[in-house]
């Protein structure tokens, strides 16, 4: 972890006067590593009261200047901040005006900055973060690139992205400071890392892949762990004879030397037509959707589809059934909304909404859910459902919700499948 931390110093330009907001668990090694490099620095923490739906009154109390956190919380803003788009009037065409002209600015010729619009838009939502905020890291999960490019535009600071595991301290790749063009990359090496990848023939992926090549990530270097708790077969399994870490993410590289993680070899399995699909990476893909909260996704090797388990945003859900039935339900009426996401209609809308996603198009079609369950009833630490670093157990989750996913695979099949 010492390693981590020196390696991580090496990412950003340090000041004086600093103070970061502790938002994650501690359990979670990235924040972990994040507040042992403000302790190195000699810089301030500041830790959130614990209650997620607190995180804007804790950020505004703070107003902190760097902020680590994950692609479900960045979501979920991203969301609030997108939805003064919509507003009507002078509000909502000056916000659309402003963010049009600096996405612009930022695809064309790299500025992220603009001295109007951030003096009469932007300085506005940056002050929702405290108004001090300088970097904002994310990790655990992907960003969509949409979501990067906004981000970067909007919040008057450097979003970075990163790649990492609990088994290398959080420490393999991290974008570079101010990149315009990072979107959907995880960045480059850091110091004390060595990687290559590896071919998965099974999913179509080889290291001598043309223009870029593609495979499983093995790292190794001074963050590597040394193996799990007296558990030899699972560390043997993990870290070959060489020193490599087998992380069970798939990446290529692209021509400017990022790495992009496109699929993940761990918890594959194979659908009833021979069909490989990797369920982490799918559930990755889905919850771009500002409907979802938390999604778990199953497939069975008898049969030729997947089904999936989606707890909503509740403020997404009551404005989705609104919108379907004409029945006007509150976000806070959570047993009306509960009864009304069992609706049929509100099922197929709900499926439908998760098809707009550009990445959920790019899906193969086997690789899409095909029947879903709606629930406000979550997927929680306390119900074992979620590790303490919120990774979804998967068992857990299908014993959970095994009546319900058997209901939907009882249904009369959907139609095939397109390749």
């Amino acid at each position: 972890m010492a390693s981590a931390t020196y390696s991580f110093m090496h990412g950003f330009v340090l000041q004086e006067d600093r103070t970061a907001l502790a938002f994650l668990p501690l359990g979670h090694i990235y924040e972990r590593i994040m507040e042992l490099c403000s302790v190195a620095t000699g810089k301030r923490i500041g830790y959130a009261c614990g209650d997620p739906l607190r995180f804007l009154e804790d950020v505004q109390l703070l107003k902190p200047h760097w902020i680590a956190l994950v692609p479900r919380v960045l979501n979920r803003l991203y969301q609030a901040i997108t939805a003064a788009g919509n507003a009507p009037g002078l509000k909502g065409a000056l916000f659309r005006r402003a963010v049009a002209v600096k996405l612009h600015n930022l695809r064309t010729n790299g500025r992220m900055t603009h001295a109007l619009w951030d003096r009469l838009v932007f300085k506005k939502v940056s002050a929702v973060l405290g108004g001090r905020l300088a970097v904002l890291g994310s990790g655990s999960a992907l960003l969509s690139a949409n979501t990067v490019e906004f981000f970067k535009i909007a919040l008057l600071a450097d979003l970075r992205e990163g790649y990492g595991m609990t088994e290398n301290a959080g420490i393999c790749t991290m974008s570079w400071p101010d990149d315009p063009s990072s979107g959907g990359t995880v960045g480059g090496l850091m110091p004390s890392v060595e990687v290559k990848l590896v071919d998965v023939p099974e999913l179509g992926y080889r290291a001598s892949d043309k223009p870029f090549p593609r495979g499983e990530l093995y790292m190794r270097g001074a963050p590597r762990f040394v193996g799990y708790y007296k558990d030899p077969a699972k560390t043997k399994e993990t870290i070959d004879e060489e020193g490599w870490l087998h992380t069970g993410d798939v990446a290529t590289i692209d021509d400017h030397g990022r790495f992009k993680i496109i699929d993940r070899v761990k918890n594959i399995m194979k659908l009833a037509q021979g069909e490989y699909v990797a369920l982490e990476h799918i559930e990755n893909v889905y919850m771009v959707s500002p409907l979802v909260a938390q999604l778990f996704i199953h497939g069975d090797g008898l049969k030729s589809y997947l089904v999936g388990v989606v707890v909503p945003d509740p403020v997404q859900a009551a404005a989705l059934v609104n919108r379907v039935t004409g029945e006007h339900v509150s976000a806070e009426d959570i047993e009306a909304l509960e009864w009304w996401l069992q609706n049929q209609r509100v099922v197929d809308a709900a499926l439908a909404e998760l098809e707009k996603e550009e990445n959920v198009q790019k899906l193969k079609g086997f690789e899409k859910i095909k029947r879903l369950h709606l629930t406000l009833n979550g997927f929680t630490v306390e119900n074992n459902c979620l590790t303490p670093t919120l990774k979804i157990r998967r068992k857990d989750a299908y014993e959970k919700f095994k009546q319900q996913i058997d209901a939907l695979y009882a249904l009369p099949e959907p139609s095939s499948p397109k390749l």
